[in-house]
């Protein structure tokens, strides 16, 4: 048999927000129209929090250093949206040429760059970094974080009490709203000492239709985390049982989910040119046009000579 992946659960960006910053600087949760770019950069860099948005024992009245945080280190995935939002790609279709030297990349390297340029973003993180809301958003380090579904775990379990909204990633002036897809997965290795009963225990874990099965994934993502899990039967469950009839994992359902798309599978030297391109102009002050036409032409050399796996 032919196995490559049964997914185990699956995550994608969003902006989590403290009350503070929805209600003084007009930037409403879900469901309303995404902010856009300008909007966020409006944003002035300290805003004070008050009691109804910190978690019970802290400081009823302070400033939050830092009005957004996205990611200061290059991160590519909380990246994608806002290229894809543009109408930007990495490869072309066929993934035989690049697409990255384009104005959407430009645009989206141009709006990472601003907000630390302006003061909005910070350059460093709390905690274990720009996945960690609670050091960051619930510990008043930033208004707004840009973070991914596990958020609503974390928080719920590590920041009992604390207030906050979501709502989709900001878009440009003339774009789509969109967010990435990631997730883990089961994975059986065809060069493994057993590869059939590997395969046979990912089907079983993840993927048959018994009723221990779909439960499984049901309660792995609505029980030990707040997900949408990646399986129809799964998802029925938690529909039925109405754990996404309120609160932001509801938003995160009817209105983000549809606007999700799977993170591209990059080889790394792909990948670590996209990278580098973020870092150079979010960190380094680089020009995002001669960033996105540098990569592209690495990305393009690259594929001339590839024969691995398809990119999609």
């Amino acid at each position: 048999m032919s196995l490559w992946t049964i997914p185990r659960r699956c995550m994608w960006v969003i902006a989590f927000a403290r009350p503070i910053a929805t209600r003084k600087q007009n930037i409403r949760s879900s469901p309303s129209p995404s902010r856009t770019h300008a909007d966020m950069l409006r944003l002035p860099p300290d805003l004070h929090a008050d009691s109804s948005s910190s978690p019970p024992g802290s400081s009823s009245t302070r400033t939050v250093r830092s009005a957004w945080l996205a990611s200061s280190i290059g991160r590519a995935a909380h990246w994608y949206p806002f290229l894809w939002q543009g109408g930007g790609d990495i490869v072309t279709p066929a993934a035989n040429r690049s697409a990255f030297n384009s104005p959407a990349t430009v645009q989206a390297l141009k709006f990472w760059q601003d907000a630390i340029k302006e003061g909005v973003a910070p350059r460093d993180e709390l905690g274990f970094g720009a996945n960690d809301p609670v050091a960051n958003l619930a510990g008043g380090y930033c208004a707004i974080q840009n973070l991914g579904i596990w958020g609503i775990s974390l928080l719920r379990q590590q920041a009992k009490g604390f207030a906050y909204g979501v709502f989709p990633c900001p878009i440009p002036p003339i774009g789509k709203p969109k967010t990435v897809l990631g997730g883990w997965a089961f994975v059986a290795n065809a060069q493994g000492k057993d590869p059939e009963t590997a395969a046979q225990f990912c089907v079983w874990a993840l993927g048959s239709m018994s009723d221990d099965s779909v439960r499984r994934v049901a309660n792995w993502s609505t029980k030990a985390k707040a997900e949408i899990p990646p399986r129809k039967s799964a998802m029925a469950i938690a529909t039925a049982e109405g754990v996404y009839d309120a609160g932001p994992i509801k938003i995160f359902k009817d209105e983000i989910f549809p606007t999700g798309r799977a993170e591209t599978r990059l080889p790394p030297k792909i990948y670590k040119a996209v990278s580098d391109a973020i870092q150079a102009c979010q960190l380094g002050g680089a020009d995002p046009e001669r960033q996105a036409a540098e990569a592209s032409q690495n990305i393009d050399a690259y594929l001339a000579g590839y024969t691995g796996a398809p990119i999609r």
